[in-house]
């Protein structure tokens, strides 16, 4: 069976000292925060280590000594440095000693705010993609992920989740994604790439990149991913993207705002 690697990115920003749910959790990092007596990153870690398809970890942005949870798999443990982009770069430049400069073609990664991940949800959307797309698979740089806004809504109801609304269909965005880490040593993506992840909350001012349309068709839901998105990713970006439409809510119920904790408190005694 195919294995990958998983990228957790866990590390502070400074300028989230003032953030309304770290204050009321008491910790100046989201991967942190308590959740039932467990640190939220760490059933993040469980579900990595009962994950069939996950082999080594890559932790950024925490050391070791910040957590209880002891991992049954191979784990690193590297620090964040600087701006995002410096974190990627330092990320590669660690897992090239790893590989010894041949790096997987694919890795996973996953949010460490995901306390509802498992690792039987893990395998499902990995085998799933690995089987829609076939010998294709290989081919396609970034997976990225979505859930059908009914999906969240039936299993979860009181999901406080944005919805974004795409000619085909309303979609909530997952923090679960499978990307080629050789994208991180191609300059122009990165260039393209860090532009865009400045505007990534605002989803207006990033379709404006496309043209002068897009927003238009975005703010009344019929911009399309396929015929639109996917090709600028292609022609902009330089990197073949394909969508993970995921039947797991999971993977999109983060920790967004200082209401979601007791929500998620809640969610995660009831998880099994």
């Amino acid at each position: 069976m195919r294995t990958y690697p998983l990228y957790i990115p866990a590390g502070s920003n400074p300028k989230d000292i003032e953030d309304e749910l770290l204050i009321k959790a008491g910790v100046t990092n989201k991967a942190l925060i308590d959740i039932n007596g467990k640190k939220i990153i760490e059933y993040v870690l469980e579900a990595a280590d009962n994950s069939k398809k996950i082999d080594k970890i890559f932790v950024v942005g925490i050391t070791q000594s910040e957590i209880e949870y002891v991992c049954g798999k191979e784990i690193h443990f590297i620090e964040s440095i600087g701006r995002r982009m410096d974190t990627f770069r330092n990320l590669i430049s660690y897992m090239e000693g790893i590989y010894q400069k041949e790096l997987p073609r694919h890795m996973i990664v996953l949010s460490a705010d995901l306390p509802l991940i498992t690792g039987e949800i893990i395998d499902d959307d990995i085998i799933n993609l690995e089987n829609k797309f076939g010998n294709n698979f290989e081919k396609v740089d970034l997976y990225y992920p979505l859930v059908e806004r009914e999906k969240v809504l039936k299993k979860y109801p009181h999901a406080n989740k944005r919805f974004r609304n795409f000619e085909e269909g309303s979609y909530a965005t997952g923090d679960f994604a499978i990307f080629s880490p050789d994208v991180l040593r191609r300059k122009k993506t990165m260039e393209v790439f860090e532009k865009i992840m400045e505007n990534r909350k605002t989803m207006v001012r990033l379709l404006l990149k496309f043209d002068l349309i897009s927003p238009i068709k975005y703010l009344i839901g019929k911009l399309s991913i396929r015929k639109k998105i996917i090709p600028f990713f292609r022609e902009m970006v330089y990197l073949e993207m394909e969508m993970l439409i995921s039947e797991h809510p999971e993977i999109c119920l983060d920790l967004d705002y200082k209401e979601d904790l007791e929500i998620m408190q809640e969610l995660v005694k009831n998880k099994n």
